[in-house]
């Protein structure tokens, strides 16, 4: 408890020191060095000669190290302009010095060195950059311990010395890769005990490196996975990303390839290829002239797990018209599997975990992509008015009526009965709590022919997919209740859509004569009793490679049984029943091409998550 209580009031001190300079945007940049490995990148981006790269500046590290392999032309980006300035200091200062001048300064931060030479440095800067520096010269006084991510490092520098593993750092400095791992050997309990301060403090330490919360939440990685993948399955003797921080400095052979003897005069000579812009990537056609070259490599680094499927499609749609055909898009994820539904149908040369494939020397990244992306799918998604007071009035129905209908057994009856008075504004009131619905959209391929929506309710799915509809033969909108399947034909009429079909029947009786594409069931399969009979139906009227898509409610292993049993006691009352086999029966009976599981919160109640799951499942009759 004592050294939780310590790391408390550490934090304590570091958050309000943070508070001054929250708004590093406007004040500073957060990294001072690039966080992606070079050595893993280039091969897997498959750099080379003459390649047209549109990048993210981050700590500028890498828009220098990739001038090695001799491209046309570097465009990087960044909407810190703190970052851009940070990777013109750099350039500035291989422009102006000999390596061994810049060597030290960067390296061992000489300061003095620095402060002798700013006025030949400085000519190099833009006016805004050259006016901040003047600034924030004493950054480099300490150049590895700046930047945001320097609160991140102080606090684990605190942990170092109150577990006392100071000694083990000091022994790591010079230790080969055998001696190494033996030393974390040693050393595994007391890490373990700083991997686990880590954990419990990560939603804390999290902004200090830049991660929002939503990419946090990609994976459940430990740090204590981190630390063994740093600090026992690589050598640690060239990771000049840990090194600094632990060492306060670079060794000529333990340093980025940029700054090198070997490769410095090439760098000094390829400056010129380096254009920096300070927005968000998606503006770059601002910037890009079109008619003289195109992109053939765009490398997003981590970004995208910051943003949701609608942000991905915005951006890389602004993107892909000044991109060659055979462009390769490159990022990294900390989820272990490529993430974002919009981009589940594009075709990938690499989409692969990290370790133990490739095991770069960073560590903190879980998977790798590189895919080629002609256009993204573009979904509607419609905008609804709804007051408080029939909000209100909605959320009563859904716990009144079907107390008033308990003993009505016929489920027709009952459906309607229960749909009545709540279809004309059920997508309205659903809509903030069916959180999988949007990303299964996304999902979804459509180039098909024939369409089912079964127990497809109002029918709101044609709106969000109303840009595919005219490219379909036929859509058929399949629901029990007559309520709403009046708003679906309601939709059908406003929209003159001349090949929907709409048809009130339970989805036990569908014509399963009937052959189709691509099936879709949203929120319907927890609200079906009979549901492994409907998976049965929805395999045999499926063509052969056709797409199931559903998105529903479920449980996962982190939930206590008495959480599953309030949430289903919570559902009841919208005939809701969610069952961890309807993801075991679909996976035994389909292909599964995609499938997440996600967590999302209820309106107007606090603190409380439910799982779900969206997901494209494969008719393969060869399995059978």
């Amino acid at each position: 408890m004592y050294i939780y209580f310590c790391g408390f009031l550490l934090f304590y001190y570091l958050y309000n020191k943070a508070i001054n300079i929250y708004s590093f945007i406007n004040n500073s940049y957060i990294y001072n060095q690039s966080w992606e490995d070079p050595d893993i990148d280039k091969k897997l981006y498959d750099l080379k000669d003459n390649n047209n790269i549109l990048m993210i500046t981050t700590g500028g590290d890498n828009v220098l190290n990739y001038l090695l392999n001799n491209p046309i032309s570097i465009d990087t980006i960044d909407f810190n302009k703190h970052q851009n300035y940070l990777l013109q200091m750099k350039m500035a200062l291989i422009k102006s010095l000999s390596w061994n001048d810049c060597f030290d300064i960067l390296a061992y931060s000489d300061y003095n060195k620095f402060l002798n030479n700013f006025h030949i440095i400085s000519q190099y800067l833009t006016p805004s950059a050259k006016l901040w520096w003047i600034k924030n010269k004493y950054i480099m006084k300490n150049f590895h311990y700046s930047g945001y991510v320097q609160y991140f490092y102080y606090f684990i520098k605190f942990y170092i010395y109150i577990l006392g593993l100071q000694t083990y750092i000091n022994k790591l400095k010079n230790a080969d890769f055998n001696t190494q791992q033996k030393l974390y050997i040693e050393n595994k309990n007391r890490l373990n005990i700083l991997a686990n301060i880590l954990y419990y403090f990560s939603n804390y330490l999290c902004p200090f490196i830049g991660v929002p919360q939503a990419q946090a939440e990609l994976s459940d990685l430990h740090p204590r996975e981190w630390l063994y993948r740093i600090l026992y399955k690589k050598p640690f003797q060239n990771n000049y990303f840990y090194y600094s921080y632990l060492y306060g400095h670079w060794t000529i052979d333990c340093c980025p390839d940029y700054l090198k003897y070997n490769n410095y005069s090439i760098i000094k000579n390829n400056l010129h290829k380096i254009s920096i812009y300070t927005d968000n990537i998606e503006n770059i056609y601002k910037y890009k002239n079109i008619i003289y070259s195109k992109y053939d490599r765009v490398i997003l680094l981590d970004h995208m797990d910051w943003m949701n499927n609608t942000e991905i499609i915005k951006e890389l749609n602004s993107i892909i018209p000044y991109t060659t055909n055979d462009c390769k898009f490159c990022w990294k994820s900390f989820s272990f599997k490529q993430p974002f539904a919009c981009l589940n149908n594009i075709s990938y040369d690499v989409s692969s975990v990290i370790f133990p494939f490739y095991q770069d020397r960073v560590g903190m990244y879980n998977s790798i992509h590189v895919a080629s992306i002609n256009k993204l799918p573009t979904i509607d998604i419609p905008i609804y008015n709804i007051s408080s007071f029939n909000r209100i009035k909605i959320f009563l129905y859904t716990i009144f009526i079907p107390l008033l209908n308990l003993f009505q057994k016929n489920k027709k009856k009952f459906m309607d009965n229960y749909y009545k008075y709540q279809a004309k504004y059920y997508d309205a009131y659903r809509l903030k709590l069916l959180h999988g619905k949007l990303p299964l959209l996304y999902s979804i391929n459509y180039k098909v022919s024939d369409v089912l929506i079964l127990a497809g309710g109002t029918g709101d799915i044609i709106e969000y997919i109303k840009p595919y509809i005219n490219n379909f033969n036929k859509i058929t909108i399949v629901d029990i209740s007559q309520p709403m399947i009046d708003e679906a034909i309601l939709k059908v009429k406003k929209y003159n859509l001349k090949n929907v079909e709409c048809i009130c029947q339970n989805a036990l009786d569908i014509d399963t004569t009937k052959q189709y594409d691509l099936i879709i069931i949203s929120y319907s399969l927890t609200m079906i009793p009979e549901w492994s009979n409907v998976i049965d139906i929805t395999y045999k009227i499926l063509k052969n490679k056709g797409q199931l898509a559903v998105a529903d409610f479920c449980f996962d292993e982190s939930q206590y049984y008495i959480t599953k049993l309030l949430f289903n006691f919570i559902f009841y009352f919208s005939y809701i029943n969610i069952n961890p086999l309807h993801l075991v029966y679909l996976q035994s009976k389909f292909d599964t091409k995609f499938i997440r599981i996600q967590k999302g919160d209820f309106p107007y109640i606090l603190g409380i998550k439910c799982p779900y799951y969206y997901g494209i499942f494969i008719k393969n009759i060869d399995n059978d």
